[in-house]
């Protein structure tokens, strides 16, 4: 109960996970006085922690419990020791900043697809943000049939690609057709000399 109240001296990154655990295992005054003790622990020490490479549980317990927190459930989304369901529930419920910076983590999309439609479902999400992860995941070939248009977006990507190529192919054979008409330009100049040589020198022979 003395460590529930936060009376026992403990670094920050031992005793939030000893709250955690308290307020798993405790009982009903315990787990109340844990609660309350990680709720009064003071913002930048909570930041700092949900930066810190903690257990998987007590990063999604700190999500929840600050849920309205930007600071600290942005620190939680990037965290790398942090589960992917708990990212996904974050970009669920996520403001616009938070989903914001979720979006830009294209490693973690790329391991866990759902975050894409937790993004897309989310009414905070910016719709720039929304086309912009859509377009990455078709390019990366994630699977996300749940999301309506995203078909659409595939194939839309694939034919701007499709016109890309046939673009630089149609500048290939433009260049090449203009380097062909230069070298024969050269070449037709390079034969009008020798052949304007050749007369200077036949006249010179007959004078």
């Amino acid at each position: 109960l003395m460590v529930a109240r936060g009376a026992v001296p403990m670094p920050p990154k031992l005793q939030l996970p000893a709250l955690y655990q308290l307020i798993q295992i405790g009982d009903d005054e315990t787990a109340a006085a844990a609660q309350q003790t990680v709720k009064k622990m003071p913002p930048n020490t909570v930041v700092g922690l949900a930066k810190e490479p903690l257990p998987p549980l007590v990063l999604d317990f700190l999500a929840h419990t600050f849920e309205d927190a930007i600071e600290i459930t942005r620190a939680v989304a990037i965290n790398r020791k942090t589960d992917d369901e708990t990212v996904v529930w974050l970009a669920k419920v996520g403001n616009e900043q938070l989903t914001e910076a979720i979006a830009r983590n294209q490693e973690r999309i790329l391991g866990c697809p759902d975050i894409v439609e937790a993004l897309y479902f989310n009414p905070n999400t910016r719709m720039s943000t929304v086309d912009r992860v859509l377009d990455f995941a078709a390019r990366s070939g994630l699977d996300l049939n749940s999301i309506p248009s995203f078909s659409e977006v595939v194939a839309a990507i694939q034919g701007r690609e499709a016109e890309q190529v046939a673009d630089q192919q149609t500048a290939e054979k433009i260049e090449a057709a203009r380097t062909e008409s230069e070298e024969a330009l050269d070449q037709l100049f390079q034969d009008i000399q020798s052949t304007f040589a050749a007369l200077d020198a036949r006249r010179d022979a007959s004078d």
